[in-house]
Protein backbone atom coordinates (compact mmCIF):
# COMPACT_ATOMS: atom_id res chain seq x y z
CA UNK A 1 0.00 0.00 0.00
CA UNK A 2 2.45 2.32 -0.70
CA UNK A 3 1.75 5.70 -0.77
CA UNK A 4 -1.83 4.68 0.74
CA UNK A 5 -2.77 3.93 -3.16
CA UNK A 6 -5.26 1.31 -3.55
CA UNK A 7 -6.17 0.02 -7.14
CA UNK A 8 -9.79 -1.67 -7.23
CA UNK A 9 -12.26 -1.81 -10.11
CA UNK A 10 -10.09 -0.44 -12.31
CA UNK A 11 -8.68 2.97 -10.44
CA UNK A 12 -6.60 3.63 -8.09
CA UNK A 13 -7.04 5.83 -5.30
CA UNK A 14 -6.20 6.75 -1.44
CA UNK A 15 -7.82 4.90 0.97
CA UNK A 16 -9.64 7.71 2.56
CA UNK A 17 -10.86 8.58 -0.69
CA UNK A 18 -12.03 5.08 -1.28
CA UNK A 19 -13.59 5.24 1.92
CA UNK A 20 -15.90 7.93 0.52
CA UNK A 21 -16.55 6.37 -2.69
CA UNK A 22 -20.24 5.03 -3.31
CA UNK A 23 -19.35 1.27 -3.56
CA UNK A 24 -17.40 1.69 -0.25
CA UNK A 25 -19.76 -0.31 2.31
CA UNK A 26 -17.61 0.68 5.64
CA UNK A 27 -15.78 3.88 7.12
CA UNK A 28 -11.93 4.34 6.76
CA UNK A 29 -10.31 2.74 9.32
CA UNK A 30 -12.16 -0.69 9.34
CA UNK A 31 -11.12 -0.48 5.23
CA UNK A 32 -7.76 0.67 6.23
CA UNK A 33 -7.94 -2.94 8.67
CA UNK A 34 -8.77 -5.15 6.03
CA UNK A 35 -6.25 -4.11 3.64
CA UNK A 36 -3.53 -4.33 6.00
CA UNK A 37 -4.70 -7.62 6.87
CA UNK A 38 -4.12 -9.10 3.89
CA UNK A 39 -7.29 -11.46 3.97
CA UNK A 40 -9.37 -9.28 1.34
CA UNK A 41 -8.73 -8.15 -1.73
CA UNK A 42 -9.33 -4.55 -2.71
CA UNK A 43 -12.81 -4.86 -4.15
CA UNK A 44 -13.61 -7.09 -0.92
CA UNK A 45 -11.68 -4.49 1.09
CA UNK A 46 -14.19 -2.03 -0.32
CA UNK A 47 -17.91 -3.24 -1.22
CA UNK A 48 -18.00 -6.47 1.70
CA UNK A 49 -20.61 -4.98 3.71
CA UNK A 50 -19.76 -5.31 7.86
CA UNK A 51 -20.85 -7.91 9.85
CA UNK A 52 -21.45 -7.75 13.61
CA UNK A 53 -21.03 -10.61 15.88
CA UNK A 54 -23.35 -9.96 18.98
CA UNK A 55 -26.86 -11.28 19.83
CA UNK A 56 -28.97 -10.23 17.55
CA UNK A 57 -26.46 -9.31 15.00
CA UNK A 58 -26.81 -8.96 10.87
CA UNK A 59 -26.44 -12.49 9.91
CA UNK A 60 -29.44 -14.70 10.55
CA UNK A 61 -30.91 -18.67 10.04
CA UNK A 62 -30.69 -18.50 6.52
CA UNK A 63 -28.06 -16.32 5.46
CA UNK A 64 -25.22 -17.32 3.04
CA UNK A 65 -21.72 -16.31 4.45
CA UNK A 66 -18.44 -17.35 2.61
CA UNK A 67 -19.03 -21.07 1.78
CA UNK A 68 -21.69 -21.64 5.04
CA UNK A 69 -25.50 -21.46 5.01
CA UNK A 70 -26.54 -20.33 9.13
CA UNK A 71 -28.79 -23.43 10.11
CA UNK A 72 -29.20 -22.11 13.88
CA UNK A 73 -27.85 -19.48 16.39
CA UNK A 74 -27.22 -19.89 19.83
CA UNK A 75 -25.35 -18.64 22.88
CA UNK A 76 -22.39 -20.24 24.78
CA UNK A 77 -19.78 -19.84 26.98
CA UNK A 78 -16.54 -19.42 25.57
CA UNK A 79 -13.30 -19.06 27.84
CA UNK A 80 -15.52 -17.13 30.19
CA UNK A 81 -17.51 -15.16 27.95
CA UNK A 82 -21.43 -15.29 26.83
CA UNK A 83 -20.43 -16.33 22.61
CA UNK A 84 -22.65 -16.28 19.63
CA UNK A 85 -22.07 -19.54 18.14
CA UNK A 86 -23.89 -21.11 14.89
CA UNK A 87 -24.90 -23.99 13.32
CA UNK A 88 -23.62 -24.19 9.63
CA UNK A 89 -23.68 -26.20 6.07
CA UNK A 90 -21.09 -25.53 4.16
CA UNK A 91 -21.28 -25.54 0.36
CA UNK A 92 -19.74 -29.20 -0.19
CA UNK A 93 -21.99 -30.22 1.60
CA UNK A 94 -20.61 -31.05 4.87
CA UNK A 95 -23.67 -30.20 7.45
CA UNK A 96 -24.37 -29.37 11.19
CA UNK A 97 -20.79 -27.56 11.81
CA UNK A 98 -20.88 -25.92 15.19
CA UNK A 99 -18.53 -22.92 15.20
CA UNK A 100 -17.78 -19.37 17.06
CA UNK A 101 -19.64 -16.67 14.68
CA UNK A 102 -16.85 -14.29 15.64
CA UNK A 103 -14.08 -16.77 13.48
CA UNK A 104 -16.25 -16.60 10.26
CA UNK A 105 -17.14 -12.86 10.36
CA UNK A 106 -13.14 -12.46 10.92
CA UNK A 107 -12.62 -14.64 8.17
CA UNK A 108 -10.74 -16.90 9.98
CA UNK A 109 -12.77 -19.74 9.26
CA UNK A 110 -14.23 -19.64 5.61
CA UNK A 111 -15.00 -23.31 5.08
CA UNK A 112 -14.98 -26.77 7.02
CA UNK A 113 -11.46 -27.27 5.07
CA UNK A 114 -12.36 -28.04 1.64
CA UNK A 115 -11.16 -24.34 0.45
CA UNK A 116 -7.72 -24.96 1.78
CA UNK A 117 -7.95 -28.37 0.12
CA UNK A 118 -9.03 -26.36 -3.12
CA UNK A 119 -6.15 -24.13 -3.22
CA UNK A 120 -3.68 -26.78 -2.07
CA UNK A 121 -4.43 -29.06 -5.24
CA UNK A 122 -4.98 -26.05 -7.71
CA UNK A 123 -1.67 -24.96 -6.41
CA UNK A 124 -0.14 -28.69 -6.79
CA UNK A 125 -1.51 -28.95 -10.07
CA UNK A 126 -0.12 -25.85 -11.22
CA UNK A 127 3.21 -26.97 -10.06
CA UNK A 128 3.18 -30.04 -11.52
CA UNK A 129 1.35 -29.70 -15.36
CA UNK A 130 5.28 -28.27 -16.16
CA UNK A 131 5.80 -31.53 -17.10
CA UNK A 132 3.05 -32.01 -19.18
CA UNK A 133 1.36 -34.28 -16.71
CA UNK A 134 -1.20 -33.98 -13.97
CA UNK A 135 0.51 -34.88 -10.26
CA UNK A 136 -1.07 -38.75 -10.30
CA UNK A 137 0.35 -39.09 -13.83
CA UNK A 138 4.01 -37.76 -12.80
CA UNK A 139 5.99 -40.45 -11.12
CA UNK A 140 8.15 -38.40 -8.67
CA UNK A 141 4.91 -36.94 -6.99
CA UNK A 142 3.87 -39.98 -6.46
CA UNK A 143 6.94 -41.12 -5.11
CA UNK A 144 6.57 -37.87 -2.56
CA UNK A 145 2.92 -38.98 -1.71
CA UNK A 146 4.14 -43.03 -1.36
CA UNK A 147 7.14 -41.15 1.16
CA UNK A 148 5.25 -39.09 3.69
CA UNK A 149 2.24 -41.75 3.88
CA UNK A 150 4.66 -44.46 5.43
CA UNK A 151 5.39 -41.98 7.57
CA UNK A 152 2.48 -40.20 8.82
CA UNK A 153 -0.46 -41.65 7.50
CA UNK A 154 -1.26 -44.88 10.02
CA UNK A 155 -3.58 -46.67 7.82
CA UNK A 156 -0.56 -46.47 4.93
CA UNK A 157 0.42 -50.12 4.38
CA UNK A 158 4.03 -51.63 6.68
CA UNK A 159 3.52 -47.99 8.21
CA UNK A 160 5.03 -49.94 11.05
CA UNK A 161 7.92 -50.45 9.62
CA UNK A 162 8.47 -45.95 9.02
CA UNK A 163 6.32 -44.22 10.88
CA UNK A 164 5.54 -46.37 13.30
CA UNK A 165 9.61 -47.01 14.24
CA UNK A 166 9.62 -43.05 14.37
CA UNK A 167 11.07 -42.69 10.74
CA UNK A 168 10.21 -39.34 9.20
CA UNK A 169 10.78 -36.61 6.53
CA UNK A 170 12.70 -33.50 6.99
CA UNK A 171 11.24 -30.03 7.17
CA UNK A 172 11.96 -28.83 4.19
CA UNK A 173 10.89 -32.26 2.17
CA UNK A 174 7.97 -32.60 3.67
CA UNK A 175 6.26 -28.88 3.06
CA UNK A 176 7.04 -28.17 -0.52
CA UNK A 177 7.51 -31.07 -3.40
CA UNK A 178 9.70 -28.55 -5.26
CA UNK A 179 12.27 -28.86 -3.40
CA UNK A 180 12.48 -32.38 -2.79
CA UNK A 181 11.94 -32.56 -6.86
CA UNK A 182 15.08 -30.18 -6.74
CA UNK A 183 17.11 -32.36 -5.10
CA UNK A 184 15.55 -35.87 -6.50
CA UNK A 185 16.90 -34.43 -10.23
CA UNK A 186 20.09 -33.66 -9.45
CA UNK A 187 20.76 -36.87 -7.45
CA UNK A 188 20.02 -39.56 -10.63
CA UNK A 189 16.48 -39.69 -10.20
CA UNK A 190 14.80 -41.36 -13.19
CA UNK A 191 11.56 -43.18 -13.35
CA UNK A 192 12.97 -46.82 -13.19
CA UNK A 193 14.36 -46.13 -9.33
CA UNK A 194 13.75 -45.98 -6.03
CA UNK A 195 14.33 -43.86 -3.04
CA UNK A 196 16.29 -45.58 -0.62
CA UNK A 197 17.76 -44.28 2.97
CA UNK A 198 21.52 -45.46 3.60
CA UNK A 199 20.69 -45.66 7.07
CA UNK A 200 18.13 -47.76 7.40
CA UNK A 201 17.07 -46.67 11.16
CA UNK A 202 17.60 -42.59 9.73
CA UNK A 203 15.20 -40.69 8.11
CA UNK A 204 14.32 -39.54 5.11
CA UNK A 205 16.64 -36.31 3.91
CA UNK A 206 19.05 -35.75 1.18
CA UNK A 207 22.42 -36.91 3.60
CA UNK A 208 20.61 -40.41 4.02
CA UNK A 209 19.18 -40.58 0.95
CA UNK A 210 19.84 -41.74 -2.47
CA UNK A 211 18.03 -43.27 -5.51
CA UNK A 212 18.70 -47.28 -6.44
CA UNK A 213 16.83 -50.19 -8.76
CA UNK A 214 14.01 -52.22 -6.99
CA UNK A 215 16.16 -55.20 -6.68
CA UNK A 216 18.70 -52.92 -5.02
CA UNK A 217 16.29 -52.01 -2.59
CA UNK A 218 14.91 -55.68 -1.61
CA UNK A 219 18.74 -56.73 -0.40
CA UNK A 220 18.64 -53.50 1.80
CA UNK A 221 15.17 -54.25 4.01
CA UNK A 222 15.45 -54.63 7.58
CA UNK A 223 13.97 -57.95 7.06
CA UNK A 224 16.74 -59.25 5.67
CA UNK A 225 18.34 -62.12 7.56
CA UNK A 226 21.99 -60.92 8.10
CA UNK A 227 24.78 -63.41 8.47
CA UNK A 228 28.25 -62.34 9.70
CA UNK A 229 31.21 -65.30 8.26
CA UNK A 230 34.73 -64.72 8.08
CA UNK A 231 34.25 -61.67 9.79
CA UNK A 232 32.28 -60.35 6.76
CA UNK A 233 28.36 -59.25 7.41
CA UNK A 234 25.63 -60.01 4.54
CA UNK A 235 22.17 -60.40 3.73
CA UNK A 236 20.97 -63.70 2.39
CA UNK A 237 21.07 -62.74 -1.47
CA UNK A 238 24.70 -61.38 -1.12
CA UNK A 239 25.71 -64.48 0.41
CA UNK A 240 24.37 -66.88 -2.35
CA UNK A 241 26.23 -64.83 -5.29
CA UNK A 242 29.38 -64.99 -2.87
CA UNK A 243 32.45 -67.40 -4.83
CA UNK A 244 32.65 -69.28 -1.55
CA UNK A 245 28.75 -70.22 -1.90
CA UNK A 246 27.91 -73.95 -2.44
CA UNK A 247 24.11 -73.86 -2.22
CA UNK A 248 21.21 -71.63 -2.55
CA UNK A 249 20.82 -69.16 -0.08
CA UNK A 250 17.36 -70.61 1.06
CA UNK A 251 19.78 -73.81 1.97
CA UNK A 252 21.88 -71.28 3.64
CA UNK A 253 19.05 -69.84 6.06
CA UNK A 254 17.66 -73.64 6.47
CA UNK A 255 21.01 -74.74 8.05
CA UNK A 256 21.20 -71.46 10.29
CA UNK A 257 17.74 -72.45 11.54
CA UNK A 258 19.07 -75.54 12.23
CA UNK A 259 22.25 -74.77 13.92
CA UNK A 260 24.93 -74.96 11.69
CA UNK A 261 27.64 -72.04 12.23
CA UNK A 262 27.66 -69.49 9.53
CA UNK A 263 31.21 -70.51 7.34
CA UNK A 264 29.68 -74.40 7.17
CA UNK A 265 26.31 -73.49 6.24
CA UNK A 266 27.62 -71.35 3.51
CA UNK A 267 30.68 -72.84 2.03
CA UNK A 268 29.59 -76.54 2.56
CA UNK A 269 28.37 -78.22 -0.50
CA UNK A 270 24.95 -79.61 -0.99
CA UNK A 271 25.03 -83.63 -0.09
CA UNK A 272 24.06 -86.13 -3.00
Amino acid sequence: MKANLIEAFGETKTIKDWAKDDRCAVEYEPLRGRLKSGKFTAEEAISTSPLKAKPGGDLEIGDHIHRFTIKNKFMKDHYGQNATYVVVDCDCGTKGLELPLRRILDNNTRSCGCLQSEIQSERAIERNYKHGKGNLEYRLYREWCAMKGRCYTASSTNFQHWGGKGVTVCNEWREDFEIFEKWALENGYTDKLTIERKDVNGHYEPSNCKWITLAEQQLNKTNSVLITAWGETKNLTTWGRDPRCKIDYRMIKWRIDNGWDAETAISKPPQG
